[in-house]
This record gives structure tokens, sequence and C-alpha cells, in this order.
């Protein structure tokens, strides 16, 4: 009634379409309307505050107006949509990241123009992409580092810059790699980076009986973190006057030994995060073991040259090592063999707890359903002599019928009665002219002559991922013709389906399916793995899209791994 009128559309409440906030402007009168929820994400009271066009642009942070500005001047030049992320910063200071998208309604004629859209917080999703993408550099740092270490016969060399990587990972401003000097167990600086040679001649030397350090490698403790400005070591006041704050002393032990210290500090703030002492402990850890690999592989060249004997001793400990890892892989693989058996069993039990309830719906709900109709249908009989009878009795049958008709559907989606006593390929057929039925999308299906049978489970799996696609297909193509084509070689089976859509572009779409949760492009190629079996995407915007999937005839032997059913 409002469109027909011109008039502008409701705004839904906070609590609307996942608290996404919607707003309207009038682009003549330098009107703007906000729903509840946008009046939220602003941090603003609906009662006290009347949004306004200069208003709302005050909100935007400084650095993201002229984009939010232009995104709308082109918007309403082009009549096109405009989707933006940008920065607002709400009343109380907080800086918040938000998505908007809008489109342009030019009204009716008299009317004014106006902009429609809506706006979502998405400030912990940016939070959580920025944390995430921290994490996959800590993750590749420690394993470029670890590596390095490990294929570096003097690991020594490469210590030094993996430090400097560590350092700039961890915005700090200075690093010190102290190593066993002595006999006495004092440590000499070996590298450092923050400060200037004088003031490393100062602390070349460090005595771990002076120091927290030292307190910490004698008590069994591995990281030291403490703030500079409170300690009163020697060593540490010097770094004081290089503006140093906090530290964080890490002790490199192998096999119980003390070989070094390794310390981390900052002049930006006065302590670490735990997931940056965290990362400092790995890093520290990796440096330990490369050092202490290389420390021993000396002192057994030593101890060789000195004693022969030793060698036999030696190799009868790697022989037990060895030993022991044969059978812990033994164990790895007897626990892997169960957990495979037991997630056969899981997905065997939910196909038949699948057709256990398809039986339900088909022998009890939808006979109750038939029975209530035939009843209605007798009420609307004796009942012609009062037409609110007769027409309350039909309303009745009609909604009867819809619910006979939804759950048939039902029972049909839940486990398809083809998959119990059919080949894929007639599978497949039915699918397709479900498909049509459904959608209106007209289906050619293709089915290679003598087509050797598959495993049930593969069959399973191939019905579920072919009926998603040609889901995608109805939703995201636009077309109105697809193809399936059913093949095999002998050796796998081959399943295509293809369309004249619009197609995509399959990095951006595969990349977005593989965040989410389903039965999406990324899932499908995840779960052929399971089969020794992959994918094949050809398409391109405007080119229309094609799928195949190829499974081994051989895949039987490793499909006790989970795998989709319907």
């Amino acid at each position: 009634m409002d469109k027909e009128k011109g008039a502008a559309p409701r705004l839904p409440s906070g609590g609307e379409r996942g608290r996404i906030g919607s707003w309207v402007s009038d682009l003549d009168n330098d009107t703007l309307e906000w729903s509840a929820e946008t009046f939220r994400i602003f941090g603003c009271d609906t009662s006290t505050f009347k949004p306004t066009l200069s208003a709302f642009f005050d909100f935007v942070h400084p650095e993201d107006r002229c984009l939010v500005s232009e995104a709308s001047r082109k918007a309403q030049e082009s009549g096109e949509d405009y989707h933006i992320e940008h920065r607002i910063v709400r009343t109380d200071g907080q800086v918040r990241f938000v998505l908007e998208h809008a489109r342009v309604d030019p009204g009716r004629s008299g009317g004014s123009a106006r902009l429609i859209g809506t706006i979502q917080d998405i400030t912990d999703r940016r939070k959580a992409q920025q944390e995430l993408s921290k994490r996959n550099r800590q993750l590749a740092l420690l394993a470029s580092a670890s590596n390095q270490l490990l294929l570096s016969d003097q690991p020594e060399t490469e210590i030094q810059q993996l430090c400097e990587q560590a350092m700039h990972e961890l915005e700090c401003q200075a690093y010190f790699l102290y190593l066993n000097g002595t006999a006495d167990g004092t440590l000499r600086l070996h590298a450092s980076r923050g400060v200037s040679a004088a003031e490393a001649g100062e602390i070349e030397w460090l005595d771990l009986s002076r120091t927290s350090c030292g307190t910490a490698a004698r008590e069994g403790q591995r990281l030291t973190p403490g703030c500079i400005q409170s300690c009163d070591s020697p060593i540490f006041a010097k770094l004081r006057k290089g503006g140093l704050r906090a530290h964080a002393c890490n002790v490199l032990t192998y096999r119980g030994k003390v070989l070094g210290v390794l310390s981390f500090a900052t002049t930006r703030r006065d302590s670490f995060k735990a997931d940056e002492l965290a990362l400092m402990e790995s890093f520290s850890n990796q440096v330990a073991i490369a050092l202490g690999r290389t420390f021993l592989e000396r002192e057994l060249r030593e101890l060789h040259s000195k004693e022969q004997q030793y060698s036999e001793k030696l190799e009868a400990q790697v022989l037990l090592r060895t030993q022991e890892l044969a059978k812990a892989n033994q164990e790895l693989t007897r626990q892997n063999d169960m957990l495979q058996e037991l997630a056969k069993e899981l997905t065997e039990t939910e196909q038949r707890e699948r057709q256990r309830i398809a039986d339900k719906i088909h022998e009890d709900l939808q006979q109750l359903l038939v029975g209530s109709k035939l009843r209605a249908t007798a009420i609307r009989t004796h009942g012609k002599n009062s037409p609110e009878v007769a027409s309350t009795a039909q309303e009745l049958e009609s909604l009867l019928e819809q619910s006979i008709a939804k759950a048939r559907s039902l029972s049909y989606e839940i486990s398809p009665p083809i998959l119990r006593n059919s080949e894929l390929g007639q599978a497949l057929v039915w699918a397709a002219d479900r498909t049509e039925q459904l959608h209106g999308l007209h289906l050619d299906v293709q089915i290679a002559p003598d087509l050797p049978g598959c495993e049930e489970p593969v069959k399973v799996f191939l019905f579920s991922a072919v009926s998603e696609l040609l889901l995608n297909v109805v939703k995201h193509s636009e077309a109105r013709e697809a193809r399936i084509k059913l093949t095999s070689d002998g050796s796998q089976i081959a399943v295509r389906v293809e369309d004249s859509g619009k197609g995509f572009n399959p990095d951006r779409t595969l990349a977005r399916s593989a965040n989410r949760a389903g039965f999406g492009l990324s899932s499908i190629e995840r779960r052929l793995t399971v089969f020794g079996g992959r994918m094949e995407v050809e398409t391109r915007p405007g080119a229309g899209t094609a799928v195949t999937l190829r499974v081994p005839y051989s895949a039987a032997a490793s499909s006790r791994a989970l795998y989709p059913t319907v």
C-alpha cells in the first residue's frame, strides 16, 4: 500500500533482520529517517536525536567521508545500487566498522528522489578478520623459522634474521640473544637490535645468578615477563636509559640444560599480551631446539673422536627411540581406524534415522492427514444446508491437502525413495525431474550405457552433490536450461553439471564458500578427497558454469570416512 502511494517503506525495528538497521534519505528535502536499530548502531537516543544528512556525515570517520560521499554521488548519478564498508565514530567515542547497502528510488511523478538503504555493524567481524590475519602471520613465522633452522647446518647464522622478523611481528623495538659463554654459566651477548654498539658493550655479559632470568631458569620456568621500570637489576637500569619499558625474558633450555636467553623489549608499552608471550615462547622453543641440536651434534662429534665405543650405545638409543616411534605410529593408526569406523557407524545411523523419519511421515503422519481430509469432506457433504459449516469444511480440506503435499515433499527430501533400490543414473533422472517440477528448470540428463555400478556411499554422496549443484543453478545462474552428464572410463565415475547462465568468478566464490557452513562448492571439494576424487570448475562471468565431479571406483576403500547423506 505504501509503495503505491510513493510513501517511504516501514523501517524495521532493531530486533528485525538479524540486527540490521535501515534508513531513508530524501535527496530533494535533505531529510533522513532511521530505524531503531540504526539509532543503536550510532549510539543515539531515539527520543532526543534527530538524524539529518549533515549529522550522519559528522558520524562518519574523517578519513572515510570522501569515500562515502563519492559512493552516494555515483549512485545518485547512475541510479545503481552501492555497497560500501566504512567507519563511524559513535557518540561515546567508539570507532565502529559498518556495512551499508543502498539503492536509489527515483520516486513517482512529482515525488522526491530517495536513497533507501541498510546498515550493519561489522566491527566484530573486522576484528576477527584482523585477529585471523595476525594468527596466520604468526603461524607463517613459526613455520618458516622451523624450516630454516631444521635445514641449516649452522642455525646460529639464521637465528639473527629470524629474531628480527619475530621482533617486528611482536611490534617490539629491541631484542637480546645471550648464549652460554663461560664454564660458570655466565652468558655473553651473541646478537641484538635496538641498542647502540656502546650500549651493547655495557650489557655484554649476563650473570644468571643476579637476574630474574636466572631465577626462572633455576626454578624450571621458561618465560619471565616484566616491566623494566620496576626492575632494580643493573642491566635493566642501563636499558631504561634507552627508553625501553617492557621486556620478556625467554630462557633457552634443551634437555634440561640452559643454552642462553632470548629477550624482547619495547619502548611503547609496559607489558605484553598473552598471545604475544605465547608467540615468544613458541619461537624461543624453536631457537632452543635448533641450538640444542647444533650443540648436541658438536658434542657427539667430539665424543666420537675420543671414545669410539660410545657409538654403539648411541645406536642402541636411536634404535630404542625408533621402536618407540614405530609403536606410537601403530597406536595412532589403530586409533585412526577406530575413529573412521565410528564415523562410518554414525553416518549409517544417521541414514537409518533419516529413513525411519521419512517412513514415519509417510506411514503415520500422511495417513492421519488423509483421514482428517476424508472427515472434512464428510463434514462438508453433510453440512450443505449450513453455508458456514460447508465453507469452513472446504477451507479445512484445502489446508489438509497442502499439509499432505508438504509432508510427502518433506519425506522425499529427507530420504528419497529412489536411492534405496536404484542405480545412480536413475536417481539423477529423478532429481532432474523433481527440480524441473519444483523450480521450472529444464534439464537434459545423459547417462552413459552399460555404466558400472558404484558403492552405496559414493552414490549417496554424488546424488547429494548434484542436488546441491542444481540448487545453485536455480538460485544463482539465471539459466532456464541445464545438463547432467554421467560417464565412466572404467577406472572412475564422472558427473558433470553445466548451465548457460551468467557464470561467476571462481576464486572469489570458492573463497566465500570455504567460509560458510553447509554443502557448498568448497564443502563438496573437501568431501571428494575422502573418496580420492577431485572437482573441476569451468566458469567465468557471462559464460555459464560447468562443474565435474570425478570419483575413482576404488573409493570404496576409503568410504569409511564421514560422507554426506540424504
